[in-house]
């Protein structure tokens, strides 16, 4: 699992990590920080590798095309999430 928490630092408290252990239970996790600066920052970096480019523009192609475009409510949602972590 990939997860991504963005956030300011005052945020950071014991509850944060409380969540983090809650999340990962007894798993070898690694924890990367950089400061983020500008949004822009963000889509220069994602955009800095060849792969994620092409994944970026291919994701991008397909929701500007209207291909494979699936539509739900947020209780759907809850109802799949929920679904799935049972497997």
């Amino acid at each position: 699992m990939n997860t991504i928490f963005q956030l300011n630092a005052a945020e950071l408290d014991e509850q944060f990590l409380l969540g983090i252990k809650e999340l990962f239970k007894s798993k070898t996790i690694e924890i990367s920080i950089r400061e983020i600066n500008d949004p822009e920052d963000e889509t220069e970096y994602l955009m800095s590798s060849a792969e994620n480019k092409q994944k970026l523009q291919s994701a991008i192609d397909y929701i500007r095309d209207g291909k494979e475009l699936v539509s739900f409510s947020a209780e759907k949602f809850e109802e799949m999430v929920h679904e799935k972590s049972r497997i």
